[in-house]
């Protein structure tokens, strides 16, 4: 017998999506990693400082990492929280609602479901509201507020003050961590003092190069010669420009071994074990493609 579903089952669904989208403690992140001392250890320090009772009630509820596009912040956060405690990361969509409260609604289901989640397996956990700023703007034209963005903005501010709201399985409070491109077309009143704790994030040219390097793999003083010139081109580029063009440069090398092999996963996988001399001219066009393909803005 076919059912209307109920909103009790909605939420019941909602919940479980949620759920899914935890990561445990320990899981691997695939792709090249980026190394950032400084920010790595701003989060152990920032997650340790909320595990200790002591130090709790002194240090922000939440941590803000701004800086700009492409440079790492989520991914390097990401991977540093997973070292040491379970991690559900929101991103943009889920505030997003065309009913009023919606935004507060999914984000109060989803740290629920974080709270649950550390009470059943005894292990910590944080939250991680990925582009933050893309979400809760301050008033403006065409800026994208909307009574959700002053609903969040309230209901994150609450959640700095009510330390026993949404606690982890040691009855410490949750610790939030947000990522900001701009963090300058927020509300102010979400980071003052004692409510956030914010930190910026910089990639430096070694970071780039040494990334560049990784993902390139040059071998010889030819190649590294025709990388080093690829990379002052392109330096000013942020440093995911370099797994993007590596990425298109991958794919190219599977296009022209499909056209030679016919779409044969094993001749295929046995044709890129074996190491290929740089191709200047495609990656050239590539990294030229990769630069002006890159979207100039998000709003």
């Amino acid at each position: 017998m076919n059912q209307t579903p109920t909103l009790q089952g909605t939420r019941i669904a909602e919940m479980s999506s949620y759920a899914s989208m935890i990561r445990h403690q320990g899981d691997a992140m695939p792709g090249p990693y980026v190394a950032s001392p400084a920010l790595e250890t701003t989060v152990q320090t920032f997650l340790m400082q909320h595990r200790l009772p002591q130090e709790s009630s002194f240090t922000p509820r939440l941590l803000l990492i701004q800086g700009m596009p492409g440079t790492g912040k989520t991914e390097i956060a990401s991977r540093t929280v997973l070292r040491c405690s379970s991690l559900i990361q929101l991103s943009p969509s889920v505030f997003a609602s065309k009913h009023e409260g919606g935004g507060v609604l999914a984000v109060t289901e989803a740290l629920g479901e974080a709270e649950r989640h550390s009470r059943i397996h005894r292990h910590p956990i944080a939250v991680l509201f990925d582009d933050i700023d893309h979400s809760i703007l301050s008033v403006g034209e065409n800026t994208g507020h909307t009574v959700n963005s002053a609903d969040m903005i309230g209901f994150l501010q609450s959640l700095s003050h009510d330390r026993q709201r949404f606690v982890t399985h040691e009855g410490m409070p949750i610790p939030f961590l947000a990522t900001a491109n701009a963090a300058d077309r927020m509300a102010t009143s979400l980071f003052r003092h004692m409510r956030a704790r914010i930190v910026t994030h910089r990639v430096d040219e070694g970071t780039k190069i040494d990334l560049a390097y990784q993902l390139l793999a040059p071998s010889g003083k030819t190649e590294r010669a025709f990388v080093n010139k690829l990379f002052q081109r392109y330096r000013d580029e942020p440093i995911a420009f370099w797994p993007a063009l590596a990425s298109d440069y991958r794919a190219a090398r599977i296009t022209s071994l499909i056209r030679k092999h016919g779409f044969d996963p094993g001749s295929i996988q046995a044709a890129l074990t074996e190491r290929m001399p740089i191709d200047r001219n495609l990656l050239n066009a590539l990294a030229l493609r990769c630069r002006s393909d890159r979207p100039r803005s998000f709003l």
